[in-house]
């Protein structure tokens, strides 16, 4: 005997042979109905599963240095391996060597130069980037099990079927956020090309190394400027910039994933509102949600100190980026790019935010569903599963430090509403020392 729906597929019922469901008006329909299910069941694709879906973006990640795994666009996870003995892991080791380079520079730069606040950027930004590989090197290595334990999960879900178009949302959210992030790292070199471009209409200097050094003053206050250093730094840019972009993308694709799991069972179990079903489609239900649990513990265990790492980084940035704000722009291109880059840097934290908070809210969902079951349903696995929704947290978290919710948000904007205050009182009693410094040191020049 078997439980059919619309949204839970076709569930085998491991029953008693004298246990039956009980005759309603709706039994007729589920019946009827099961042809739908088999339909949708061969409709849904398997370009769907996690495994077909992710690889295309971690395929992009592996041309700036992260991710560094093979087999990847293999048929299955099975595929995946992670070897040290591998040109993606090279690829990433001279990524991190030169990220960290910059790094050092900028420390450096920042105790010789003035320990302002303003000049923390260089320093939290490459600083980050390293931290960003090297949790996405860590990551790689215990990629293969994840995707494998993710789509064994998905066997055992497979009366769900896939979610709906799941690489092709996967697909544009990727395109979405790498274009303005394209955008923003474009417009943000503006003011070094038009510093450039006159020191070559006006001056008849080198353009090429005025752009490196007012870009890179960190390493060329130490190093003489070539063009070919230079270009490696740019590349060491680029990838960092990216490196920057991709966690918050990650994090936001991985939940959604997670998410669109629960959204799954939370349609199936308010497909059979009203009707009565008997105690082991619960059960079933019930261990249907307990995998689902797992599977956001162990991707939580695998992604938990990306969280915490993109949070604190999008925090601080929002908040140099105010501060900024207290200076007005030299002209109408500054106004754009700044307008723009904290505007893409608030809308990419909400984005961030919600996504990661969407899994706490979907799996909530599951305790309304189960308060309106009617009497004559309510059975003892009923009530283990609700005991078990309204007990049991479920959300990705910080470094444990805290869980991801919707209420974070508030929270977010809070802190930096706090902060900015701290910020724009240190910001008045060091102005003078800040603006010497910027005179004395800041300065750019035409080579």
């Amino acid at each position: 005997m078997a439980v059919a729906t619309n949204e839970c597929g076709t569930i085998p019922e491991l029953m008693d042979p004298l246990a039956i469901i009980v005759p309603t008006r709706n039994t007729v329909d589920n019946v009827a109905r099961s042809e739908l299910v088999e339909y949708k069941k061969h409709s849904v694709s398997e370009s769907d599963s996690f495994h077909r879906a992710f690889s295309s973006v971690i395929v992009i990640a592996q041309y700036f240095g992260l991710m560094p795994v093979y087999g990847i666009r293999g048929s299955s996870a099975s595929f995946i391996r992670f070897s040290w003995f591998n040109p993606h892991v090279i690829y990433t080791a001279l990524s991190l060597i030169g990220t960290f380079f910059m790094t050092s520079l900028c420390v450096i730069r920042f105790f010789k130069y003035g320990r302002t606040f303003e000049e923390t950027q260089c320093s939290v930004f490459y600083g980050c980037s390293f931290s960003r590989m090297l949790l996405f090197l860590l990551l790689a290595q215990h990629w293969p099990a994840l995707a494998s334990r993710w789509e064994k999960v998905e066997r055992v879900l497979a009366h769900h079927g896939y979610p709906y178009h799941q690489r092709h949302k996967f697909n544009l959210i990727t395109a979405i956020f790498l274009s303005v992030s394209f955008i923003e790292h474009a417009l943000s070199h503006v003011r070094v090309i038009r510093l450039a471009v006159l020191c070559v209409v006006e001056d008849k200097m080198d353009g090429i190394c005025t752009f490196f050094y007012n870009s890179f003053p960190h390493v060329y206050d130490y190093f003489p400027c070539s063009i070919w250093n230079g270009i490696i730094m740019f590349i060491i840019n680029v990838i960092c910039a990216f490196a920057w972009t991709y966690m918050d993308l990650f994090i936001v694709l991985m939940s959604i994933a997670l998410a669109d799991r629960f959204e799954q069972l939370n349609r199936c179990l308010q497909s059979i509102h009203g009707k009565h079903v008997p105690p082991r489609f619960w059960h079933h239900m019930h261990k249907d949600y307990n995998t689902l649990s797992s599977l956001v513990k162990t991707v939580d265990s695998c992604i938990t100190k990306m969280v915490f790492l993109s949070f604190a980084n999008n925090l601080y940035t929002v908040c140099i980026q105010l501060l900024n704000s207290l200076h007005p722009p030299q002209n109408a291109v500054q106004m754009v790019y700044f307008c723009l880059s904290l505007g893409y840097v608030l809308l990419r934290m909400i984005v961030v935010s919600l996504s990661a908070a969407s899994v706490n809210e979907q799996s909530c969902q599951v305790r309304n569903i189960l308060y309106s079951i009617p009497a004559t349903s309510f059975s003892v696995e009923v009530q283990r599963f609700l005991h078990q929704a309204t007990t049991k947290d479920i959300a990705l978290t910080g470094l444990n430090l805290f869980s991801v919710r919707r209420t974070l948000l508030l929270t977010v904007a809070g802190t930096i509403v706090t902060y900015e205050i701290v910020l724009v009182q240190y910001s008045g009693i060091h102005a003078d020392e800040r603006d010497s410094t910027a005179h004395g040191v800041a300065r750019r020049y035409c080579l």
